[in-house]
């Protein structure tokens, strides 16, 4: 028992000078995994002479909670209901405006609206409060643009959440 502890042993200390002695710290095998802009490739095939050139759109990127400013707006007639809505999203980090009322009362079904480029960050919203990915709206939101704030995602809360928002 004790000869194979001492190979073992051997084995890992020699392991780890050699990992030392040859790793140059980069992966030839790896490939990246974020996207960004959009990626052209081109094909050539030898006779006759045809080019082919494929754009294809990256997926959107999902930023930390803590990159996304959220606007809650109460929709319904619950006094601060707005706010609970947003004390929800600070519990996942999400950087949360004071909330605001939404110029539409009584909405009972709650959506997500957000500013170009953070659709993604609207349906991780929508996914936490519990909302299916069709409250996710591309329409203007139902808030007095002063009331923005510069908001990227805004969360009209209706009669749907107050059930599971106690």
């Amino acid at each position: 028992m004790l000869r194979g502890a001492l190979l073992l042993a051997i084995a890992v200390v020699l392991g780890v000078v050699l990992l030392n002695r040859f790793d140059n710290g980069t992966d030839p095998f790896a490939q990246s995994l974020t996207a960004s802009g959009k990626a052209t490739t081109t094909t050539t095939t030898a006779a006759p002479p045809v080019t082919t050139t494929t754009a294809a759109t990256a997926a959107p990127r999902l930023r930390a909670p803590a990159d996304v400013k959220v606007l809650p707006a109460n929709g319904t007639g619950v006094n601060r209901f707005g706010a609970r809505v947003g004390d929800e999203l600070k519990k996942s980090g999400f950087n949360v405006l004071s909330a605001v009322d939404s110029t539409t009362k009584g909405v009972t079904t709650s959506a997500v609206y957000s500013t170009a480029g953070y659709e993604a960050d609207a349906a991780d919203v929508a996914a936490k409060l519990g909302l299916p990915p069709s409250a996710v709206q591309a329409a203007t939101p139902p808030v007095k643009s002063g009331d923005l704030r510069g908001a990227n995602v805004i969360v009209v809360a209706g009669a749907d959440l107050s059930g599971r928002l106690k």
